[in-house]
């Protein structure tokens, strides 16, 4: 066998080597998107809080973190845009979801809070 040949064999098995990776990488991932599906769905709510406290702000972070208060007691953090920095006491718009794992998250309704006239400066 000339050293062209066994050059050539080489580089074919590193090129079926490679294929082999990838497919077992991409079936892996696919088995991982299968298993790790998300809960569904089961209500959406809008529902209004009460904004309780203020991260420190900082001319260099772009994120606020701020503590509501739900109608039922409870307080959640979000994460805001420094720029939607909401004043302590504001009531803001929640969306709501809940999910058939028990999970559940908050999310500032960005569009009513604009529409409804509120500020997004102290």
């Amino acid at each position: 066998m000339s050293r062209a040949q066994s050059f050539a064999d080489f580089l074919m098995r590193m090129r079926n080597i490679r294929a082999w990776g990838v497919a077992i990488g991409l079936a892996g991932l696919l088995l991982w998107t299968w298993l790790d599906w998300p809960a569904e769905r089961i209500s959406l709510e809008n529902s209004i809080a009460e904004v309780v406290s203020l991260s420190a702000a900082s001319t260099e972070n772009a994120l606020s973190v701020v503590m509501v208060r739900l109608p039922d007691g409870r307080q959640v953090r979000l994460i805001l845009a420094a720029s939607d920095r909401p004043a302590p006491g504001l009531r803001l718009p929640l969306i709501h979801e809940r999910y058939a794992d028990g999970s559940e998250t908050f999310a500032l309704d960005r569009m009513q809070w604009q529409l409804d006239g509120a500020s997004a400066s102290p």
